[in-house]
């Protein structure tokens, strides 16, 4: 009876009540955003940052604040810089896209196009096309140097070619002095911009200019004669008009070596030498 009596008092009691916050809809934390209020900025931000990007990309490539107004050539001496200016601006000329010319702005210039057009065109050996800030194009030369008299042996006109065996058009009265002459047995080509020698005639002859700096009995190299290389007999000739007969089958420094000792050896009579064979390295030959 006991025990029915409190669990009939207890299904009587009232429930017991959640308690209520009163303050659920006026308050708002701060740290929490509106979703809706949310989307807005960001879409804001979204907006304003695309805008931003728009007009820098506007300024930098086609507002004209970095258009290619000036050009610069360097080191140039027997080409026409002028020339060079042309064809730079025929190529900045061209669309890029269809639609943007190159010269529109600094950074749609193609040095490596311009490059290329100026080697095609001019016998030089290197260029470097550089932009320079904000409105300047920089074009830097390495021109190809005269350094051989070429005279074919079939009666061909006399061309310029530089160290590298490249023809660099007709020689000019004056250099003769200044360069090597070379009688060559023929001329692989005298179109300007294309290799003169082979292969082994030019190895022969920058071997010979470097053995030529250790060159101590005071005379120079002025002509060389090539027509007998394939019998590996080659006459070169000196600034006191004897002859060196030399062979492009041995070390060029020691032949030149032996050509020292030589004049070294005949002292007064080197006035009245007619040549010095070198073409056996143990033995030396002289009349």
């Amino acid at each position: 009876m006991f025990l029915a009596h409190i669990f009939h008092h207890a299904n009587h009691l009232p429930a017991r009540r959640k308690k209520t916050d009163y303050y659920e809809h006026a308050y708002k934390n701060p740290h929490r955003a509106d979703p809706k209020r949310g989307i807005d900025t960001r879409l804001i931000f979204l907006l304003c940052g695309v805008s931003g990007l728009v007009a820098v990309c506007y300024w930098l490539f086609f507002s004209g604040a970095f258009s290619v107004t000036s050009l610069e050539v360097l080191n140039a001496q027997s080409i026409d810089p002028g020339k060079i200016e042309l064809l730079v601006k025929t190529e900045l000329g061209r669309k890029k896209l269809f639609t943007i010319p190159y010269g529109a702005s600094l950074f749609f210039v193609d040095s490596r196009r311009i490059e290329q057009a100026i080697l095609r065109e001019f016998t030089v050996k290197k260029v470097d096309v550089r932009p320079a800030l904000p409105h300047r194009l920089i074009i830097d030369l390495e021109e190809r140097i005269p350094r051989y008299i070429v005279k074919g042996s079939q009666g061909e006109d006399d061309y310029a070619a530089d160290d590298e065996g490249i023809a660099l058009g007709p020689a000019v009265l004056g250099e003769q002095q200044l360069l090597w002459i070379i009688t060559a047995p023929a001329i692989l080509s005298a179109t300007t911009g294309s290799a003169v020698f082979p292969r082994s005639t030019l190895s022969f002859l920058n071997a010979l200019e470097a053995s030529s700096a250790h060159i101590r009995q005071g005379y120079r190299i002025q002509e060389v004669d090539l027509t007998r290389m394939l019998l590996h007999d080659i006459a070169v000739k000196t600034s006191e008009q004897w002859f060196i007969l030399m062979s492009d089958a041995l070390d060029t420094d020691l032949q030149l070596l032996n050509v020292d000792r030589a004049l070294a050896e005949m002292k007064d009579e080197r006035k009245v030498i007619q040549y010095i064979d070198v073409r056996i390295l143990t033995k030396i030959f002289y009349k």
